[in-house]
């Protein structure tokens, strides 16, 4: 089966293809860089950490994928790249990971400049993280390098990586949900108006994008005529000077962090004994169970994946909506050598299919369906069933999607954090039990162990899909 990605339309001289659960790529000759002579280079090799690793399909090699004549030709190059794990978008990403994705981009721009290579834009799409490091997957997007050429991607760059950093770090306004409505990026003019007004005096953010949103602001339909034979241009050492500032200063800025669930796993229900048993419990399923690949759902800081890191399984993925703990459990995390992703969801309102005919970006659900052998959904139901309204039974049909093996803890209506939940809600408590829950569960599921919590009224428990 040979299946276009559709996310790869925008440039028609490179579109890239699913074929038996592998990537490649088909590169029309008469762009403006040469691959074989690019991935022959010894910057190409000297960045094979940083760049998605690629060879050159052979003509026996399109043979055996069995390529149609329609698609190759003299004129077109076929290649392979490996193929990364998991896909996160920007707009699903904690406020480090960003910056460390806005960083590694300037690095290798810097680097490509050093090199005599440019990239052709600055779209963090083509950025995604292997094994916790960064790697830039997009080689159609480097081309010769012209001395005297501006930072290409430069207003793109300012949209859709500083805009959203500068946002949080100055105004502690989270950006993921103002993102998502638009996957190009922020709108400066946007960003502008909700930066503080102290934000003038910093000269990197006044000229980036205060000055660069008036002078957008300045630009109309019948002015690109105009300006058009102007060039914008800037002196090779300007433009490395501009990009280095631009890292410098990305380099430096922190998330003030500022969120109601940031020290719950210090501040809780829980006393030291129901903690240590319930870690127990977790560390019980993990081994039990086998677990190589997990997803954490509510994770916080990340304290129960710290567990399953602890017990060598070889991939974890952190879904939490609060951005500031969801950044402390990427920090927990991002120097140790495990394939992790912490990822932004509101599971009310969880990454849909967006971009171009809804298929440029895909949904959460469609990304990570089946991907994992083991779930822990930990103080977790009642925020959503509870809080806001959604029947057990969907709740539960919807979590199963994601894995086979499933820790759920149950949290009922005695408990105090739900008794804080339910004023005006009586008509929820009905259907909110243990029992109700277990028989929704059997529909499709079979129940292993129901295990309480000690010194609390809360139970786990362990269920496996049919």
């Amino acid at each position: 089966m040979i299946k276009v990605e559709p996310s790869s339309f925008r440039d028609p001289a490179s579109n890239v293809y699913h074929i038996n659960n592998n990537i490649y790529r088909r590169v029309k000759l008469d762009t403006k860089l040469n691959f074989r002579i690019f991935l022959n280079s010894n910057f190409y090799k000297k960045n094979e950490d940083k760049i998605i690793k690629t060879r050159i399909l052979e003509q026996k090699d399109l043979k055996f994928l069995k390529i149609p004549k329609k698609l190759s030709g003299n004129n077109i190059l076929w290649l392979q790249h490996e193929k990364i794990l998991n896909i996160i978008y920007p707009y699903e990403m904690c406020f480090d990971q960003l910056k460390d994705s806005a960083t590694f981009f300037l690095e290798i721009l810097e680097n490509s400049i050093l090199n005599s290579y440019d990239l052709s834009d600055a779209t963090p799409y083509n950025v995604q993280f292997k094994s916790n490091k960064p790697i830039f997957i997009d080689i159609t997007s480097f081309t010769k390098l012209d001395k005297n050429s501006f930072f290409i991607g430069y207003k793109q760059f300012c949209e859709s990586y500083l805009s959203p950093l500068v946002l949080s770090s100055f105004s502690e306004i989270n950006f993921n949900d103002l993102y998502r409505s638009n996957l190009n990026g922020m709108d400066l003019k946007v960003v502008s108006k909700l930066l503080p007004k102290y934000s003038y005096f910093n000269l990197n953010i006044f000229t980036n994008i205060h000055f660069h949103a008036f002078l957008n602001s300045k630009i109309k339909s019948t002015s690109h005529q105009k300006k058009l034979s102007k060039r914008k241009t800037l002196n090779f050492n300007n433009k490395l000077r501009l990009i280095k500032n631009l890292k410098n200063f990305i380099k430096k800025l922190e998330l003030k962090e500022s969120s109601y669930w940031q020290d719950y796993s210090k501040f809780n229900s829980y006393n030291s004994i129901a903690t240590s048993h319930k870690k127990n419990l977790v560390k019980d399923f993990i081994i039990t169970n086998k677990i190589n690949r997990i997803l954490d759902l509510g994770s916080n800081d990340g304290t129960y994946s710290q567990i399953a890191y602890d017990l060598n399984v070889k991939e974890i993925c952190c879904v939490d909506n609060d951005s500031t703990a969801l950044n402390r459990v990427y920090k927990r995390f991002k120097h140790k050598d495990i394939e992790f992703n912490a990822i932004y969801q509101n599971f009310m309102d969880p990454s849909p299919d967006l971009g171009w005919r809804n298929n440029e970006r895909k949904s959460f659900y469609r990304r990570f369906k089946n991907k994992f052998d083991g779930l822990i959904c930990l103080a977790f139901i009642h925020h959503i069933c509870i809080g806001n309204n959604v029947p057990l039974e969907q709740f539960i049909n919807y979590i199963t999607k994601f894995s086979k093996h499933i820790l759920l803890e149950f949290v009922p209506k005695n408990d105090p954090m739900v008794k804080n939940m339910i004023f005006n809600k009586q008509g929820l408590l009905e259907n909110y039990s243990l029992e109700n829950l277990k028989e929704i569960i059997k529909k499709d599921n079979i129940i292993k162990k129901i295990l309480p919590i000690k010194n609390t009224k809360r139970k786990l428990i362990f269920f496996e899909r049919k």
